[in-house]
């Protein structure tokens, strides 16, 4: 694999994280009027930004 697919790869993985991190946001913000919603809606993003970056790469994704 060629070093800029690489470094792509990466700068990809990198913006996704950056794009959940309002999702990381919210669970510091979790309420007992929110908490499952809050939660659900943070597993998703996780969820798919891991499918979308790991896809087997990384043991235990």
């Amino acid at each position: 694999m060629a070093k800029n697919e690489k470094r792509d790869r990466v700068g990809k993985a990198s913006r996704d994280v950056t794009m959940n991190n309002k999702a990381i946001f919210q669970v510091h913000r979790v309420s007992k009027y929110n908490k499952e919603e809050v939660l659900d809606k943070a597993e998703k993003a996780f969820s798919n930004c891991r499918e979308r970056n790991c896809r087997g790469r990384i043991s235990g994704c």
